[in-house]
């Protein structure tokens, strides 16, 4: 029986048609090596929140955060 991590490396490698040169299944295997994933596999990685709920109700992205937190210390500093 495979494992969840040998499950996972299937999905993401069946996304990767078209890579005739190899060159994303590359980065992918560099990436395997990283702490931090540039990725997220949504439906893998929350699958009880799919499952369960269909889906998340919002997603906060990080340029909304930065716009966010300029304004938070725009707002901070006309109060000076």
């Amino acid at each position: 029986m495979k494992d969840i991590e040998s499950l996972r490396d299937d999905v993401i490698i069946s996304q990767f048609i078209g890579d005739g040169t190899g060159e994303i299944r590359r980065k992918y295997a560099e990436s395997k090596m990283l702490a931090s994933k540039p990725y997220v596999l949504w439906q893998l990685d929350f699958a009880r929140v799919f499952r369960e709920k269909g889906g998340f109700d919002i997603v906060i992205e990080k340029g909304f955060l930065q716009v966010f937190q300029l304004r938070c210390q725009q707002a901070q500093a006309a109060e000076k």
